[in-house]
């Protein structure tokens, strides 16, 4: 796992992150068995960037890659333009400012 976190240098932390759980699943697994996996990670806001959690599922690594596909497209557009300390407007473009 920790190979291929230290591989995937410069890639965003939630899928090194992701990839580092799919490693490890891959070469050895937990002695306990599949149940769940999560990823939660923050930036300088007092809110997760990425709070992502998978239970109770037979497969819950590639699951947590599928949920974190969709989030990639689907909200990290969202979470990016939402304000910050250092933006207080956000970033939401002329189309909603306007509203």
């Amino acid at each position: 796992m920790a190979t291929t976190f230290e591989a995937s240098e410069g890639e965003p932390l939630p899928e090194r992150l992701v990839r580092a759980l799919e490693e490890g699943q891959a070469v050895g697994r937990d002695k306990r068995g599949k149940q769940s996996a999560a990823v939660t990670t923050v930036k300088d806001q007092p809110y997760p960037y990425i709070d992502l959690r998978v239970d109770e599922h037979p497969d819950a690594v590639v699951e947590l890659r599928r949920i974190y596909e969709v989030v990639k497209v689907q909200m990290l557009p969202f979470i990016e333009a939402l304000p910050t300390r250092r933006n207080p407007k956000g970033d939401f473009g002329v189309e909603i400012r306007g509203l």
